[in-house]
């Protein structure tokens, strides 16, 4: 997540949608008074090698109604609030003032939910990477085709599904929606993500941030070839989703 009071930019980050990269790409036109949270060390590394700014500033004291005073810095009137990775909007905006959150273009990236949900599918098995090695390696293993043995540890597609919960299925929509209503500016299309983000730079003057963007390689995509929307899914499943997912 980053606040770039430089860009005067938000940037709202939803879960496997190449958020970590555009994150990564973005942080190279931040300035030092921005907010940037932590990502993992390997990506925060990829950040620092880069030469970008990297975690700063997404720590800071609050005391409702007033001024943080020196002389009340040790009592419990004081907490320290904390800005973190996939923050809702709503998080976000109990934490800047208004003429922040009213004035700066807050930004995000959508995906379609099937798609989250493949990716995460294979994402989750990762972890493992023995049991990466025994993934089957068609959809008629795993998905809309027939069933066959799966090894140890792996469960099936389907059932991956049908065991997510509501909060996993619905997460992006809550981290972008206030009240069920969406609190993005400019939302960025996974499916189109070098014409939204080339128009993005213009409209926030960071000249080159595709170019940066296509550079970085954060997390690495695990899934393979054969596994998309199509293969994986049959009609039920998807609409399964698609309703969890609140379309």
């Amino acid at each position: 997540m980053i606040i770039s009071h430089k860009l005067k930019v938000i940037f709202i980050k939803t879960k496997k949608v190449a958020g970590t990269s555009f994150e990564i790409a973005l942080s190279k036109y931040c300035g030092d008074r921005d907010i940037l949270t932590p990502i993992s060390a390997d990506d925060e590394q990829l950040r620092k090698d880069m030469g970008y700014i990297c975690a700063q500033n997404y720590k800071k004291l609050h005391q409702p109604h007033n001024e943080v005073k020196f002389s009340n810095l040790f009592t419990n009137d004081i907490k320290e609030e904390t800005f973190y990775n996939h923050m809702d909007a709503l998080s976000i905006k109990k934490l800047i003032p208004s003429d922040i959150w009213d004035n700066y273009l807050k930004v995000s990236i959508v995906r379609d939910p099937c798609e989250v949900v493949l990716s995460r599918y294979f994402y989750d098995h990762a972890y493992n990477k023995d049991l990466v090695q025994q993934l089957p390696q068609s959809n008629m293993d795993i998905g809309a085709g027939q069933p066959v043995p799966l090894p140890k540890g792996v469960i099936s597609f389907k059932d991956f599904v049908y065991n997510c919960s509501d909060d996993i299925l619905s997460e992006n929509f809550n981290i972008t929606h206030i009240h069920g209503i969406n609190a993005i500016d400019y939302m960025i299309k996974y499916e189109n993500l070098q014409q939204d983000i080339s128009l993005l730079e213009k409209k926030i003057n960071t000249p080159g941030l595709y170019q940066t963007f296509t550079r970085m390689n954060a997390k690495g995509n695990v899934r393979p070839q054969y596994a998309n929307v199509n293969t994986m899914f049959t009609e039920e499943l998807k609409a399964y989703v698609e309703k969890k997912a609140r379309l």
